[in-house]
């Protein structure tokens, strides 16, 4: 019951701080004064019997309108319920100084000093100028009824009536001078923390490696560190980019291939999700380029409403040329290892004069088929060789393609004008070369390497001597 209670008492809240603070000032006002009716009420039927209806008639609609105020005060009519509010306290005061008291000099009269203090504090200087005018007119308009007649003063004392009404608002200027004391404090400790907090950021930035910029939320620069104007190769104590657009520093990346998709620009990421990030070429003010990655941003106060947009600017160019010297390096080391590999896949072993030998291991495909023909066409020359020696014994599988591949090699090598001696043929690879009609009639093939050496030595006419 109570949380409930505080929930519908509670003022409400507002994206600008200010507003909240006159908000919550307002709704203690309002609390007050009516929790004050709620209590004179039955105070005036006791004491004062014979002005009951008069009292009554002004209280009650009193009463209901301060609930009114209330309820138009949680729906965030601020300003109008604070100018309402103060009209109908006026008139209240004025009202009770007509009919009640009968004169300007009543003691009443110190409630427009309340209402000029409210004016202040709800709306500013120019509404306490203006309500204190008003005041002024009505006390003249007041005397002057009084002198001709036309309202007088009653040949009684001061009733008790009176003192209560001026009792209850002395408190409530009291509260209010006191509330407004409190408001005054709260907001010199929030600005000396922000004054703190300001000088922490500012040290920070001020010694950061990073180019940092602060804007408004439209868009006009208000702050950038001494590291973003040498960024820019700007004069950090002429401090020349205050005042130009934010977009500027954060231009829209660059499409690098005609067809490729368009990125989105920083200000729509900014709209849509807060913060955008990304690498863009940025220009210096001598007219050079360079590349930068920036981190861009919404800044928000509590209630979630933007108060600045920020950048941190980083130049990556000399990064990027060091990835781009890494990739290079890279492609280099890759380059050669596939060299290397390329020539250990195809090796060409002169065993003696006009002989090589040439042992393939693993698959062999279409691009290393291209290989193995370069490749034993250069043993051919350059070690002048009459019979080559294909050994394919480390070859898994000798299909239709690898028997094509080979046969292409074969006569590469006899329009070199060597002669091509095939070993390695097992007794699963001699089937399976049946089986697939290929045709090495005209290719002298043996089971094992010796045997191939000794064919390639009778070829050339030289016997071994055992």
């Amino acid at each position: 019951m109570l949380t409930w209670l505080r929930q519908r008492l509670a003022p409400p809240v507002f994206e600008d701080e200010d507003q909240t603070r006159v908000a919550a000032l307002l709704n203690t006002m309002l609390l007050i004064i009516l929790g004050a009716t709620v209590l004179v009420t039955p105070i005036l039927v006791l004491v004062d019997s014979e002005n009951l209806i008069l009292n009554l008639s002004i209280i009650l609609p009193a009463g209901v309108a301060i609930l009114g105020l209330i309820l138009l005060l949680r729906y965030g009519w601020m300003r109008l319920t604070s100018i309402l509010f103060l009209i109908a306290l006026f008139t209240i005061i004025t009202l009770n100084l007509w009919f009640f008291e009968g004169s300007v000099r009543g003691v009443n009269t110190g409630g427009y000093f309340m209402v000029i203090i409210i004016a202040a504090l709800l709306l500013g200087g120019s509404a306490a100028i203006i309500f204190g005018a008003l005041s002024i007119l009505t006390t003249v308009a007041l005397y002057v009824a009084e002198i001709n007649h036309i309202i007088v003063a009653p040949p009684r004392g001061v009733a008790f009536s009176d003192w209560l009404v001026l009792g209850i608002l002395l408190i409530v200027v009291t509260l209010l001078l006191r509330f407004a004391v409190n408001s005054i404090n709260q907001a010199l400790i929030r600005a000396r923390k922000n004054e703190q907090e300001a000088a922490i950021f500012r040290s920070l930035a001020e010694n950061a490696t990073d180019g940092i910029f602060m804007s408004t939320p439209d868009g006009k620069v208000t702050y950038g560190n001494r590291a973003g104007y040498e960024l820019f190769g700007l004069d950090y104590e002429e401090q020349t980019l205050h005042g130009i657009g934010f977009s500027s520093l954060i231009p829209a990346p660059q499409i690098e291939a005609i067809g490729q998709e368009p990125q989105p620009s920083p200000g729509d990421e900014l709209l849509h999700s807060g913060s955008w990030r990304g690498e863009a070429k940025q220009q210096r003010q001598d007219g050079s380029a360079f590349d930068a990655y920036s981190t861009t941003f919404s800044i928000c106060n509590d209630a979630g409403a933007q108060v600045a947009l920020a950048a941190i600017i980083r130049d990556i160019t000399e990064q990027k040329q060091a990835e781009v010297e890494r990739q290079r390096l890279q492609q280099e080391v890759i380059e050669a290892q596939r060299q290397t590999l390329k020539e250990l896949s195809t090796p060409i072993i002169p065993v003696m004069d006009q002989i090589i030998v040439m042992p393939l291991i693993g698959s062999v495909d279409t691009l290393r088929a291209g290989d193995i023909t370069r490749a034993l066409l250069k043993g051919i020359t350059d070690y002048r060789a009459r019979i080559v020696i294909v050994d394919i014994t480390g070859v898994p599988l000798v299909d239709s393609g690898v028997a094509n591949h080979l046969n292409k090699t074969i006569q590469a090598a006899r329009l070199k004008g060597a002669q091509t001696i095939i070993t390695g043929i097992s007794d699963a690879v001699a089937e399976t070369i049946v089986d697939l009609g290929i045709d090495w009639s005209g290719v002298t093939t043996l089971s094992d390497l010796q045997t191939g050496l000794m064919a390639a030595l009778d070829s050339l006419g030289v016997k071994l001597i055992r």
